[in-house]
């Protein structure tokens, strides 16, 4: 969160680990295809798009592409609806603040 951290892609989550993340408003994504892991290699720049609008359109998968190679992997998004409503208010203590206001 202090770091300007806003997503985290990992090959599988604890339950609690992604709790926290998602408290934090830092999106957890898994590579959907198990292989594409091997495709990402340190300082490889990755941008991904419509995080935003996936959530809230309640998406499951969102596209990434490896700028620097051109190669585009799906990720997944393995949340609830309440999950989801988190991550858009930008974290649980916004999302506290926006629902007692």
């Amino acid at each position: 969160m202090y770091l300007k951290v806003f997503g985290v892609i990992a090959k599988s989550f604890a339950r609690i680990h992604k709790d926290n993340l998602v408290n934090f408003g830092i999106v957890p994504m898994v590579f959907e295809t198990e292989s594409d892991y091997e495709k990402v290699e340190q300082d490889d720049t990755i941008k991904i798009t419509e995080i935003a609008e996936s959530l809230a359109d309640g998406r499951c998968t969102v596209k990434a592409i490896i700028e620097n190679k051109g190669i585009e992997i799906n990720l997944g998004m393995e949340l609830v609806s309440r999950q989801r409503e988190i991550l858009l208010a930008g974290g649980f203590l916004n999302y506290i603040r926006l629902s007692t206001s």
